[in-house]
């Protein structure tokens, strides 16, 4: 009984059709898991917009937050300002009484609580249901906070309250396409990389809050969203 091997020819074409599945075999598994990272890359930036969109909507909810009762024809309300890539928002922080009446020109305030933690450069807005304004602090010593600059009107220590301002502020870090979260003179800390576009608008008129984020090398991503706040903080005096 003859039986007859695989000839030199049949195992070199043999071993080339194994190594052309192996290599395309090889590449399927490369470009899937190409494709598979990229996916995943888009959901993690997708979950990231979607979170600092909710961050954004949470503090624009809040602007003028507490303020409204002192705001009188004196003080032009700005408690909520966005332009391009930017975007300011003022809410209370703490709630202070002036423990001593205050005359005009007056550059000190003594108040009922102490003022540890008041830095200066930190906003002060004063009034008693007639009238208002805020102020920027110089310094603070235990209860008493010197003023950077004096005192438009005088001010009863019975009917006076004194609400430190909380100032939260969004920008786009170009150099670095991050977009950056700063609250007051604190360190900006990053909300969102790899941002291309970031338009922040407000229009105090329609009383209407408008933002667009695009994120990605080429624009893959992009999202947003409008919004009327309803603090009555944000409504124009008459």
């Amino acid at each position: 009984m003859n039986r007859k091997g695989m000839t030199l020819l049949e195992c070199l074409i043999s071993l080339g059709l194994i190594s052309f599945v192996v290599v395309a075999a090889f590449q399927f598994f490369v470009l899937a898991g190409g494709i598979f990272s990229k996916l995943r890359e888009i959901q993690n930036n997708s979950q990231a917009m979607l979170a600092s969109l909710d961050k954004i909507k949470a503090d624009v909810r809040r602007a003028g937050l507490g303020l409204a009762e002192l705001i009188t024809t004196h003080i032009e309300p700005d408690f909520l300002s966005a332009s391009g890539t930017f975007l300011e928002i003022h809410l209370i922080d703490r709630t202070f009484r002036v423990a001593e009446d205050a005359p005009v020109g007056a550059e000190r305030l003594k108040l009922d609580k102490p003022t540890s933690g008041i830095r200066p450069g930190r906003e002060i807005m004063l009034g008693n249901g007639s009238t208002s304004e805020i102020l920027t602090v110089s310094s603070a010593d235990t209860e008493l906070i010197n003023l950077a600059q004096p005192l438009n009107f005088s001010y009863k220590a019975a009917s006076t309250s004194a609400l430190l301002l909380e100032k939260i502020t969004y920008f786009l870090d170009i150099p670095g396409n991050t977009l950056r979260r700063e609250v007051n003179d604190g360190s900006a800390q990053p909300l969102l990389e790899n941002v291309r576009t970031a338009e922040f608008d407000y229009d105090p008129g329609e009383n209407k809050f408008t933002v667009r984020l695009v994120t990605g090398s080429k624009g893959e991503l992009s999202d947003g969203f409008s919004l009327f706040p309803k603090n009555m903080a944000l409504a124009s005096p008459k």
